[in-house]
C-alpha cells in the first residue's frame, strides 16, 4: 500500500492507528488521502479492463453462477455494487430487473451499455449511501476492503438497506496456488493467508495479458463471521457452475478441475 510522504503521511499513519477499528472512518481517511481509488485499483486508467468480460471464468462460469443464485429477481430493484461498464448490471436488466449501476470509476461508468431498466451512479460503495433495493450484487468488492474493520462497515450499510427478505450476493477471491490462467486468472497472496493480505491478480484472455489488479485476501470464516455479525440471518456458500454454452464452446476437457477449486467464493447472505 503506498503511503503518502511528510507530515501527511505522518497523520495518515497516526489517525490510522488511532481509529483502525472505525471501518466508517477509516474507509473515508483512505478516500481522503488516497482519492476515490482508496488507493488500489484506479479503474480510470484501466481502459483495457472492458476486455476481461470475454475471459472464459467470467463469462461461462462467474455470470452464470451469479445469475442463478441471485434467486428470483425479475420486476424488483437490484444494486450492482462495483459495476463497471455493466456486464452483469445489464444480464440483470435483460432478466426483468430493475437496476442500480454503482462504480467510482467515471471513465468505466462512461463504457456502460445504457439500458432503459438501469441507472447508472458514480458512487463509493464503502463510503456514499446506497439505495435501498431487494437484492445487492457485489462481485469481488469484499477484497478490496483493506482491514476487517472495513469490511465490517461495507457489510452493515448493505444489511441496513436491504429490504425484508431480502439478499445479497458476493464473489471473492479465495487463491490458493492453482494459477488457473487458462480460465482467465492468476492469483497469488503476498505471505501467508491471513486477513488484511495483500493479493496480486492478473487477467488474461487465453495468453493475452489484460491487466493487473491488486486486492486484499480475507478467510472464508471472517466473510462468513461478519457477515453474521452485520445481521443476516442466513448464509450459505454455493459451488460454482459452467453454462451448457461454455461447455458446447470449450468442451468438457477444458473445464476439468475447475468446479472443483475455482479460487473463487460464491455466497448469499439473506436478511
Amino acid at each position: 500500500m503506498f503511503i503518502p510522504v511528510g507530515k501527511n503521511g505522518i497523520a495518515y499513519m497516526l489517525w490510522r492507528w488511532l481509529l483502525h477499528n472505525n471501518g466508517a472512518f477509516c474507509a473515508w481517511y483512505d478516500k481522503y488521502y488516497f482519492g476515490p481509488s482508496h488507493g488500489i485499483n484506479d479503474y480510470n486508467s484501466l481502459p483495457r479492463y472492458k476486455q476481461s468480460h470475454v475471459k472464459p471464468d467470467k463469462q461461462y462460469s462467474i455470470l452464470p453462477t451469479v445469475l442463478s443464485i441471485a434467486g428470483e429477481y425479475k420486476d424488483k430493484v437490484i444494486a450492482d455494487l462495483g459495476c463497471g461498464t455493466g456486464f452483469f448490471t445489464t444480464q440483470f436488466a435483460d432478466n426483468g430487473a430493475y437496476v442500480y449501476g454503482l462504480d467510482n470509476s467515471s471513465e468505466q461508468l462512461a463504457l456502460a451499455a445504457k439500458h432503459e431498466r438501469i441507472h447508472y451512479y458514480l458512487r463509493d460503495v464503502f463510503i456514499d449511501q446506497l439505495p435501498l433495493v431487494d437484492v445487492f450484487i457485489a462481485p469481488f468488492v469484499l477484497n478490496y476492503a483493506r482491514t476487517v474493520p472495513i469490511l465490517r462497515h461495507f457489510l452493515q450499510t448493505i444489511y441496513k438497506n436491504l429490504r425484508e427478505d431480502g439478499r445479497a450476493v458476493f464473489v471473492v477471491d479465495l487463491p490458493n496456488g492453482k494459477q488457473l490462467k487458462r480460465f482467465g486468472a492468476t492469483k497469488h497472496i503476498d505471505g501467508i493467508s491471513r486477513d488484511g493480505a495483500n493479493m496480486s491478480i492478473v487477467l488474461f484472455n487465453e495468453e493475452t495479458k489484460i491487466c493487473e489488479l491488486s486486492a486484499f485476501y480475507f478467510t472464508p470464516e471472517t466473510i462468513e463471521k461478519e457477515l453474521y455479525a452485520a445481521g443476516f440471518k442466513q448464509v450459505y456458500w454455493h459451488n460454482p457452475i459452467v453454462s451448457d454454452e461454455g461447455v458446447q464452446t470449450l468442451g468438457t476437457d477444458f473445464w476439468k478441475g475447475y468446479i472443483e477449486d475455482s479460487e473463487l467464493g460464491y455466497l448469499t447472505a439473506h436478511k
